[in-house]
């Protein structure tokens, strides 16, 4: 039962000999069997290592016309590959060829010569190349004499994509004493072409998508990827008939510290550097992201831990960060779980923080400066049951106001949406996102549905207050669990308050990072919602 977790070891050990590397304590509190339990073997193994972001590549094929190949060591002691076994080859590899490989594609890398990596793993060089190419929507055409044992983990291997002729990416991998083979040529047509068939990358998706479908949908569209296109129509259909409403600026009747039509783009005051209070509430998990993104634009912001260990603990925390909020000319409220989203519903805690009469006067205060309120996520969520994004005044929202439930789909959504600017309003936030502008972004959540009574949400889009809604490619807003997957009420995605200086959202606009997600579509650049915001005071 534990011969493989010792074999892992063992093959661990051998590397770190062969290489002279470094281990980092590990720690196992529930090994081996008691009575009729028993602890499945398991070793959990991690590495990681820092390197310059402006050399990191994707992994998806990004253009025709590419040579593929698979840099694959040489066995141990052999010419030839042993006998795999289901997870390899039984062998160890010849490591002075690993390591040439290895140092073959980096010095690609370094030439600017790669255009695409990625490691191989289970599944083979065969399985990774379907994935690269549906990363990017890119074809591939195999050679006649591809690699031999497709679907072999070859730990070790990576699968590159160069702008070289074959013949030239061949000889340079000998010049180095690398080991490769040619696997074939990146095309425009979407299709996995080999000498006797091929196979539409839409085919192969769908085959990948509905492995673990019955377990972990990833919406809840009951038709299969093959209907897709019909689903979306249907369910665009429904709920979305408020897309064609004007977004003109409307007073609201209730009352407000400032009407629409009195909110300009820019404050009274200027900043060279405004300050931006970042509450940390327990739970909180989204602070550093914020603090980089609001740096990177010329802020100053400041995190204020929210400390409520015993009661006078709170007593001091309400001071300090109604203070703060005083000292300050934005407050963000971040993502995370507040109180663990517990109980029934999250962002609770933080908007009886926000509704605290010390804190409600520093808000006051705050926006009566011309100074702006953002939540994202959790912070969307309080913003909205603490009334403040709802009315413009702290308080608890009426029966038909909107709300954040639980995801349609019935589980926590974690991926990259697609969102389109929608409001009229003057908002400093919407400074520099004009209305139809597109923008792709990470979500995370587990109660990121939006619902509200029908003649509220009718009367949000007549005053202009839904900011963005969830769209597809087109920016099309759209219900449908591909595009909307937590299946938000006419696909809104943010809301602005009836001043228009606070705006609440799903999507985390403040993760996005130069460097990151580099093989999504959309993610090249950042929606400039906090640029914005800080401009204003400029």
């Amino acid at each position: 039962a534990w011969g493989r977790p010792l074999a892992a070891l063992l093959g661990a050990l051998t590397v770190q000999r062969r290489w002279g590397l470094p281990a980092i304590g590990g720690k196992d509190s529930m090994s081996g069997s008691f009575e009729d339990m028993d602890v499945p073997p398991t070793l959990i193994a991690f590495a990681a290592c820092a390197v310059d972001s402006r050399r990191v590549i994707g992994a998806a094929f990004p253009r025709e016309g590419l040579t593929v190949c698979l840099v694959r060591p040489r066995p141990a002691g052999a010419d030839s590959p042993p006998d795999s076994g289901p997870f390899g080859p039984l062998a160890p590899p010849d490591f002075d060829s690993l390591a040439a490989g290895w140092d073959w594609v980096s010095s690609l890398s370094e030439e600017g010569r790669l255009a695409c990596a990625a490691r191989v793993s289970l599944g083979g060089w065969a399985g990774k190349t379907v994935l690269m190419a549906l990363g990017g929507g890119i074809g591939l055409r195999l050679t006649p004499d591809h690699p031999s044992r497709p679907f072999t983990a070859d730990y070790g291997g990576l699968i590159i994509a160069a702008p070289m002729p074959p013949e030239e990416l061949t000889g340079s991998a000998r010049e180095a004493g690398a080991h490769i083979e040619l696997i074939g040529e990146t095309i425009a047509e979407p299709v996995l072409r080999w000498f006797d068939g091929e196979l539409s990358l839409t085919e192969a998706e769908a085959a990948w998508s509905e492995t673990f479908r019955s377990v972990w949908p990833m919406s809840d569209d009951p038709s299969g990827p093959g209907q897709q296109d019909q689903s979306e129509e249907s369910q665009d259909s429904k709920g979305l008939e408020g897309a064609k409403w004007s977004n003109k600026s409307l007073k609201s009747q209730e009352e407000t510290i400032l009407h629409p039509d009195t909110a300009p783009n820019s404050a009274r005051s200027s900043f060279a550097a405004p300050r931006v209070c970042i509450p940390v509430f327990p739970g909180t998990n989204g602070e550093d992201d914020a603090r980089r993104a609001f740096h990177r634009h010329g802020a100053i912001p400041r995190e204020t831990v929210f400390l409520d260990v015993r009661p006078e603990h709170l007593e001091d925390a309400l001071k300090n960060l109604a203070a703060r909020i005083r000292e300050s000319q934005i407050l963000f409220i971040a993502g995370g779980f507040s109180a663990g989203d517990e109980p029934d519903g999250a962002g609770k805690y933080i908007a009886a923080v926000l509704r605290e009469p010390r804190i409600a006067d520093a808000v006051h205060h705050l926006l009566s400066g011309d100074g702006l309120i953002l939540g994202i996520c959790n912070g969307f969520q309080a913003l909205i049951k603490s009334g403040w994004l709802i009315n413009g005044a702290p308080g608890i929202p009426g029966p038909d106001s909107p709300t954040l439930m639980p995801n349609r789909i019935g589980h926590h959504v974690a991926r990259i949406v697609r969102t389109v600017s929608l409001s009229t309003i003057p908002s400093p936030w919407l400074g520099k996102i004009p209305p139809g502008s597109v923008h792709s972004l990470p979500v995370s959540h587990g109660e990121g549905r939006l619902a509200a009574g029908e003649s509220r949400l009718e009367e949000l889009f007549r005053e202009g207050r839904a900011a963005f809604q969830y769209c597809d490619e087109s920016g099309r807003p759209s219900m449908a669990g591909a595009h909307n997957p937590n299946g938000s009420a006419m696909a809104v995605e943010g809301l602005l308050s009836p001043c228009g200086r606070i705006l609440g959202k799903m999507a985390h606009s403040e993760r996005w990072r130069s460097g990151t997600l580099i093989d999504v579509p959309g993610m090249e650049t950042e929606q400039p919602l906090i640029a914005g915001g800080v401009q204003c005071f400029r």
